[in-house]
């Protein structure tokens, strides 16, 4: 038994496994599952060596909190997603990061914030 919890404490501190199960609820619309996954993966992962995956799975974790009506942590999540694909000069992903950000800012009624979001992209 001990061994079975020990297991089970030591796959729950393994990001790549927390974020295939993340992964997994997100593409199932199972959002508040998701999240609390993805947070905890975005912190065990490396921020030097894992960047392109802390990246997209802040931008996963952003979509799952404007889904679950948490829109100013979509804004810091989608925020950091965006610098950080910026960083990695990944255009593709930085212009989806700047769209979901829009929609976070319109949920919040900030009109200008999402109109000046939505012209970076």
């Amino acid at each position: 038994m001990f061994y079975v919890i020990s297991l089970h404490l030591l796959l729950s501190n393994d990001p790549q496994i927390l974020l295939e199960e993340a992964s997994s609820a997100f593409q199932q619309d199972q959002h508040k599952e998701a999240i609390p996954k993805f947070e905890q993966a975005i912190s065990l992962l490396n921020s030097q060596t894992d960047q392109k995956e802390i990246a997209d799975a802040s931008y996963k974790l952003g979509i799952s909190y404007v889904r679950t009506a948490r829109n100013q942590e979509a804004i810091e999540s989608l925020q950091k997603a965006f610098t950080m694909h910026e960083q990695l000069g990944d255009t593709e992903n930085s212009g989806f990061d700047l769209t979901i950000l829009g929609y976070a800012y319109v949920n919040m009624s900030k009109y200008d914030e999402a109109v000046q979001t939505q012209e970076k992209a």
